[in-house]
């Protein structure tokens, strides 16, 4: 017979486990990045009827290639470098710091590691630097951190100036562009779809991360007319009760919603008024001085920095938008992402840095820390991501081939927030109450990942300022999403998840590094074997030029005609 054990049947253990409901809420956080969007059907009505103000189809589509021809020149020619940095001197002794408290079998080894970055600092520095390593000038040396990080600035404009030198005096540069109405026209077809699908990719991760935040005065600056506005209206709508009130001005005081266009043409403002005929309360304007000085909730620039004519132009620009930003607002700013996009992107946010605390604010995206930017080191890497959305029907505006329907455009984007932020409120993502706070320590994915059999390679830009690759191997032990006795989370390594992340979404599970320094580079044998196939097939196409000669005379005499100058 069997001995009693003083109970009828089995003990189970309370299950620990996550919901349901929290494993969706931590995956939708982190997945923020978007597939292949689609621009509404009533706007695509409208850019179908602007299209028919040309005469003949294959004239407009010339006309935007051109158009499209002379901004690539301007924003596709630089190459990656490594870009100067302000904060590289706090980085060195910081780690000259750890290398005083280290223990002493691991002191040489840190010691070792900050000489390096100090050799190659002194060996790019400056003549500067050189001249007061003399006797006579050794008193001036007790200055030198104080200016150290002007010089930095001094390099970061002088480089910023090298590149636009290069495009002064020629009308590729988009400062002096001119649009007359027909190449505003062009210029909008070939360019809405992608850059709203930039845009509400953007305003998606804001209204997921920080579901808090609904902009009530928002003012827009945007090189495509009516992108953030149609993009805006889409995530946040305006509620029933305000979009019964007409658009007049007198009106504006008393709704609690006002949306400000700033465009940049008359023929721009013509099509933004058009596209946005529906949505309420909306105020176009040609210059933004014009506007009131009243503070706004959210302020969008995107793919303006490039139009401004100098370095000392785009900073009074940025510092000017803030200024207008009410405490607790957002500021987005987007730019194409190319390596002079990223270059103007990382000047910004290093801006920010240097000259305001960490508690008045805060990085949502992309960027998971405050401090120096890492792919801006490699010389090799740039801070981008991509978005994908159909183009418009080939009968409507044929963008390129016709065989492909998915349009991809990269940009790059840094999104601030005017208040103090969770890295700074809580030590540690283990101390963050929610899953929208948790998801400002997780690290982003900065490049595609790299899958193959049974393991996913991501490569992600992490705290405090970490460029590194993980890895995520199906053989790895599975810990399931448990939440302790204490309330923490412990997570699992997330292969089936790392299998579906998109460029651009936050890795909210446990980091295995395969390598610190993220991408081992091309050797350049492979470089020149792949230039060489790159030429041999760019001869066999045998591509002919986007715009013959007589159009390109015509459209320039039409601007001519247009503008008188």
């Amino acid at each position: 017979m069997a001995a009693l054990r003083g109970f009828k049947f089995d003990k189970l253990a309370e299950s620990q486990s996550l919901s349901a409901q929290e494993v969706d809420q931590l995956d939708r956080v982190s997945m923020v990045s978007l597939k292949t969007l689609k621009i509404p059907e009533q706007v695509r009505q409208k850019l179908h009827n602007l299209a028919k103000q040309f005469v003949k189809k294959k004239d407009l589509e010339k006309l935007g290639r051109y158009v499209m021809q002379k901004v690539t020149s301007r924003n596709c020619v630089e190459l990656p470098r490594i870009l100067p940095s302000k904060l590289l001197h706090q980085l060195l002794e910081d780690e000259e710091g750890e290398a005083g408290e280290a223990d002493e079998a691991d002191e040489a080894e840190v010691k070792a590691k900050a000489q390096r970055k100090v050799g190659e600092t002194k060996r790019g520095r400056n003549k500067l630097s050189n001249l007061l390593e003399k006797k006579s000038y050794q008193c001036l040396r007790q200055y030198l951190g104080e200016y150290q990080n002007k010089w930095k600035d001094v390099e970061q404009m002088a480089l910023a100036h090298a590149e636009d030198a290069r495009h002064i005096g020629r009308s590729t540069s988009p400062a002096r562009m001119t649009f007359f109405p027909e190449s505003s026209i062009a210029y909008t077809l070939h360019n809405f779809n992608a850059h709203y699908g930039v845009m509400y990719r953007v305003l998606h991760e804001i209204r997921t991360r920080v579901p808090s935040f609904v902009p009530e005065r928002v003012l827009v600056c945007s090189g495509v007319p009516a992108v953030a506005v149609v993009a805006l209206n889409e995530l946040y709508p305006t509620k029933s009760s305000e979009s019964s009130g007409n658009n007049s001005g007198s009106n504006y005081s008393r709704l609690g919603r006002l949306i400000v266009a700033v465009e940049a043409s008359d023929s721009f403002e013509a099509i933004s008024k058009y596209l946005t005929e529906s949505i309420p309360h909306v105020a176009h304007q040609m210059n933004l001085y014009s506007s009131s000085l009243e503070e706004h909730h959210l302020i969008i620039t995107s793919h303006v920095l490039l139009t401004l004519y100098d370095y000392s132009a785009r900073n009074l620009y940025i510092k000017n938008m803030w200024d207008r930003l009410s405490v607790g607002g957002i500021l987005i700013v987007v730019e194409s992402g190319t390596p002079t996009g990223f270059r103007m992107i990382h000047s910004i946010r290093e801006l920010f840095i240097t000259e305001l605390k960490h508690n008045r604010f805060h990085f949502i995206a992309p960027c998971p820390h405050e401090s120096i930017c890492p792919l801006a080191l490699t010389g090799k890497d740039w801070c981008h991501f991509s978005q994908r959305i159909h183009r418009l029907s080939h009968h409507i505006y044929c963008k390129g081939s016709r065989a492909k329907n998915v349009d991809e455009l990269k940009y790059s984007y840094l999104v601030i927030r005017k208040c103090e932020g969770p890295r700074t409120t809580y030590p540690s993502e283990g101390d963050a109450l929610t899953a929208q706070e948790k998801s400002f320590f997780w690290p982003r994915v900065v490049l595609p990942t790299i899958k193959s059999g049974k393991h996913v390679l991501i490569d992600v830009c992490s705290r405090p300022h970490n460029f590194e690759r993980l890895v995520v191997t199906k053989s790895a032990s599975l810990i399931p999403n448990l939440r302790t006795k204490s309330g923490t989370i412990l997570k699992g390594y997330g292969y089936k998840s790392a299998r579906k992340l998109l460029w651009g979404d936050l890795f909210r599970f446990t980091k295995r590094i395969s390598r610190p320094d993220a991408r081992l580079y091309t050797p350049e044998s492979t470089k020149q074997h792949l230039y060489r196939l790159h030429n041999r097939n760019k001869r066999r196409q045998n591509v002919a030029d986007v715009v013959d000669r007589q159009s390109r005379e015509h459209f320039d005499s039409r601007a001519v005609q247009y503008y008188g100058s």
